[in-house]
Order: C-alpha cells, then sequence, then structure tokens
C-alpha cells in the first residue's frame, strides 16, 4: 500500500512539475480569488499572515488531507504601502519548490487593508486554503493547525 502512495505522490508532482508557470507570467485567470478588508494597516496584517505561515508551515493535516499553505517568497513594502507575497509549494533546498502555489496582495486602504489571496486554480482544496490563509491575517493560526 505505501508503494502505491508514493508512486502517485510522484505522479501527482510530475503532473504538476508540468503545469509549473513562472510567478511572473501567471494571469488573474489562472487563480480562484477572494478579497478581504481587515481593519488593520498592511504592516500588521502581512505580519500575521507570515507568523501563520510560520506557525504551521508549508502544510498540515498529514499525508492524504493535507492543506497546503505555501512557503512565502514577499517583497518589501512599496512605496505606497502595499506588499505581494508569492506562495510556492513546499520542497526543495531552498525550502520550496518553483510551483507556485497561489498569491497574496496587501493594499492600504483608509479603513486598514484589503488582501487579495489567490490560489491558482488547478490545486485541490483552493477553499481550504483561502480560509488558511484568511485565518493567519486574522491572527488565528492556532485555528488551523491546533495540533503545533
Amino acid at each position: 500500500m505505501k508503494i502505491f502512495h508514493i508512486l502517485f505522490l510522484v505522479q501527482g508532482l510530475a503532473l504538476l512539475s508540468a503545469c509549473a508557470t513562472p510567478a511572473g507570467k501567471l494571469k488573474d485567470s489562472d487563480f480562484v480569488s477572494r478579497t478581504i478588508e481587515v481593519q488593520k494597516p498592511v504592516s500588521h496584517t502581512l505580519s500575521s499572515f507570515y507568523e501563520g505561515l510560520r506557525f504551521c508551515g508549508p502544510e498540515s493535516g498529514g499525508v492524504v488531507f493535507v492543506t497546503h499553505h505555501g512557503v512565502p517568497e514577499c517583497s518589501p513594502m512599496r512605496p505606497d504601502g502595499s506588499a505581494v507575497c508569492d506562495l510556492y509549494m513546499g520542497g526543495g533546498n531552498s525550502g520550496h519548490s518553483s510551483l507556485i502555489l497561489g498569491r497574496a496582495d496587501f493594499t492600504p486602504t483608509s479603513q486598514g487593508s484589503s488582501i487579495t489571496l489567490r490560489v491558482q486554480s488547478y490545486v485541490a482544496g483552493k477553499e481550504k486554503i483561502l480560509d488558511a490563509w484568511e485565518k493567519f491575517i486574522n491572527g488565528k493560526a492556532k485555528e488551523v493547525c491546533p495540533e503545533n
């Protein structure tokens, strides 16, 4: 049975590798998106998001029912107060693979922050990933990964 699972995972990774698109080449149509509004500044929401990702790690939930959280590569804050994080699938020597899981765009508003969360449309469990990211932004990582 273990051999079947390993072969299944290897085949799945090979399929995902064939679908890999560099971060700069992805279009909005490649993603399923959710936009949330938070009454905190971008710096705070970005920090909460990053801490949630650190707390839970690149994935949670086990082998079969895994929820990917990703490994972030965040840009420095821009002069307009916005920031962008590309999220990669975990793995490899650098801590992440070359496969883009999604993206989070943080934009300041007069009330706080607007955050657009995007998950690649081919990824399984998109809603669970978006839910987890939203909880990270709201400082609720322990609800996503209670065993940590």
